[in-house]
């Protein structure tokens, strides 16, 4: 048994050498890689460590950026696409793993009381994945590398998601307030109306056209109401978080608008959704090469001891042992076939996303510079003219040179107008964070290899 017993020392330290490259089941460097790409990208420090949701209650003022916290800790969707990172690790480290050796063992006591005993033992070891191993590896670690790209890309669109959503809510409290505010103002213009028609100085056809306008302004300050709690509702949802549907508020800041964009470093083609189509092109010539690998079949080598025991003689014979698959039936036409036919399908998956970041990249710069012109030289201005005319009216009325109505109904002018410009910066503003989400990294972010 020593021959045997040698044999086997040598099969295990050939096993201890191929185990030696394995890959590890720990996904902190790739979710890590993964936070560093999106927080490249975004300029906004981005964690996808696991940790405990955010305890935030909300009922402080809220910020944009303390949204995104909230989100990135809480979001069910991201969480999801980090699953996804952790099984692409798994897979890998299962890949590189070698397969564990057959141990064959016999034996055969005599039967009808003539011969001897029989005894045979074999150890064989798998060697036909060695082929395969090397193209194998490359496609999980592609797949690895797709997996972080779009869990990252998942941060920046979640990012940029709980950015609307928190614009809708800033929106949407301003035009509350606004359209409180025009309801006070047709209050106090048929009032006025109601007294000069006590005098004589106003018609009833007057004084029930402005309780129509109150009717209206009334209707108005209800529905901001109810697109408020629509647009918290939206909000709760993005980051997360149900129990924010209820009443809170932002901050009460706007994002910036700047006049022109700065195109300079935007680079679609290296956005990190078209990367990872990217590496999923890699990973499927990979497959290609794996399944044209695996054409000649498994292959075993061993060895084996058989000792045979009769009654006049004891012979024993130790020796190596081979084992091919013949490929007869399966010749592996129909792997290749797939294999190629999801290669073509992984090339213009890659190209449709060149194209898709290309025209949203453009499209958005285009409605960005027309939205905020829109704003910013339309609504924006007529505000700060009918501002200017109730300042004056306001004046005249001081000086018993204008009725209260009067001042009321310049300053229900003043409120829609103003409701018009928080539409138009909302969309301006959306425009903006749709830009940016457009946009890509100034250059291609470097991911660590899959290998430990």
């Amino acid at each position: 048994m020593t021959d045997l017993s040698r044999a086997a020392r040598c099969a295990a330290g050939a096993l201890l050498v191929a185990a030696a490259g394995c890959v590890s089941t720990d996904p902190a460097d790739d979710r890590a890689a993964a936070s560093a790409a999106a927080t490249a990208r975004l300029g906004f420090p981005v964690s996808l460590a696991d940790g405990p949701d955010s305890t935030e209650s909300g009922a402080a003022p809220l910020s944009s950026d303390d949204a995104i916290r909230m989100a990135l800790a809480s979001n069910p969707s991201l969480r999801q696409r980090l699953a996804e990172i952790d099984a692409a690790r798994a897979t890998l480290a299962q890949t590189s793993t070698p397969p564990n050796p057959m141990v064959e063992l016999m034996l055969a006591p005599p039967v009808g009381g003539a011969g001897g005993t029989a005894v045979f033992a074999a150890v064989t070891q798998q060697i036909g994945w060695l082929l395969r191993r090397p193209a194998a590896l490359d496609g999980d670690e592609a797949r690895l590398r797709a997996a972080t790209l779009t869990a990252a890309d998942s941060a920046v669109a979640l990012v940029a998601d709980v950015r609307l959503a928190w614009i809708d809510v800033r929106a949407a409290e301003a035009q509350c307030e606004a359209a409180a505010r025009g309801h006070a103002a047709a209050e106090r213009a048929a009032l006025a109306t109601r007294s000069l028609a006590e005098s004589g100085a106003a018609s009833d056809a007057d004084r029930a056209a402005d309780d129509a306008l109150v009717s209206d302004a009334r209707r108005d300050a209800a529905r901001a109401e109810r697109d408020l709690a629509t647009a918290r509702a939206a909000f709760a949802a993005a980051v997360g978080r149900a129990d924010l549907a209820r009443a809170w508020r932002t901050d009460g800041r706007w994002p910036d608008l700047p006049a022109s964009l700065d195109e300079g470093n935007a680079a679609p083609e290296l956005r990190l959704d078209v990367l990872a189509s990217e590496s999923l092109v890699v990973a499927a010539d990979a497959d290609c090469a794996r399944v044209g690998a695996s054409r000649l079949g498994d292959i075993a080598l061993g060895l084996a001891y058989d000792r045979q025991s009769m009654d006049t003689a004891d012979e024993a014979t130790l020796g190596p042992t081979l084992t091919v698959e013949v490929p007869i039936f399966d010749r592996g036409d129909a792997r290749m076939a797939e294999a190629v036919a999801r290669r073509t399908q992984a090339i213009w998956a890659c190209r449709e996303a060149r194209t898709r970041a290309a025209v949203e990249a453009r499209e958005a710069a285009e409605i960005y510079a027309a939205l905020t012109r829109a704003w910013r030289d339309g609504s924006e201005r007529r505000v700060a003219q009918v501002r200017a005319a109730h300042a004056a009216i306001v004046a005249e009325h001081a000086a018993g040179l204008a009725s209260a109505r009067d001042v009321a109904a310049l300053e229900m002018q003043l409120v829609e107008a103003e409701r018009d410009a928080i539409d138009d910066r909302r969309e301006a503003s959306i425009a903006m964070v749709r830009w940016m989400r457009s946009r890509g990294p100034a250059e291609r972010p470097q991911l660590a290899g899959g290998a430990s």
